[in-house]
């Protein structure tokens, strides 16, 4: 069990403490390896990979308070996105209540005391949530973000005064 062998977090996140709100997913994880094990189908913690699409081997990680599992295949994962997104199940799930209830209980980071203090912070209409370098160069063409980026820059400077940041 990685998810929360003290090893494992000492060399993956140094000092970070992971939050208490994640310890329920010590059961999760404990009948999640019991039952893929029964299977010969091989895990591996909080890893993004490319691996043949006929694989064996399950990726797992802790995502917002859930437990997620996905394939390490990057189509398998797309489809498995795709296809739970389309799903018509009858019973409808409130997924939005259960993350603004972690939002607003204090409870949504992954780690233990980090800074709530958002007061500070203005409203904003908009929100840009970026995503890590193994996404972006799996998925995006570099050189065109590259050229995107430079075009937005040269457009900002000859239209617009810059604006500091507060």
């Amino acid at each position: 069990m990685e998810m929360f062998n003290k090893n494992v977090a000492k060399e993956r996140l140094g000092h970070l403490k992971k939050s208490q709100a994640l310890n329920p997913l010590r059961e999760v994880e404990r009948y999640f390896l019991k039952q893929v094990k029964k299977y010969g189908i091989e895990t591996s913690y909080d890893v993004l990979a490319q691996e043949i699409p006929y694989f064996k081997t399950l990726a797992y990680t802790e995502y917002a308070t859930c437990f997620m599992i996905h394939p390490l295949n990057q189509d398998l994962r797309m489809t498995q996105i795709v296809e739970a997104y389309a799903d018509d199940e009858a019973e409808e799930k409130d997924f939005v209540s259960y993350f603004k209830g972690n939002i607003e209980n204090k409870i949504a980071n992954k780690y233990q005391d980090r800074g709530t203090d958002f007061d500070r912070y203005h409203t904003v209409d908009n929100l840009v949530v970026l995503p890590g370098s193994n996404k972006l160069k799996e998925n995006t063409c570099l050189n065109k973000l590259i050229f995107t980026v430079s075009m937005m820059i040269m457009y900002t400077l000859n239209h617009t005064q810059l604006q500091p940041i507060r």
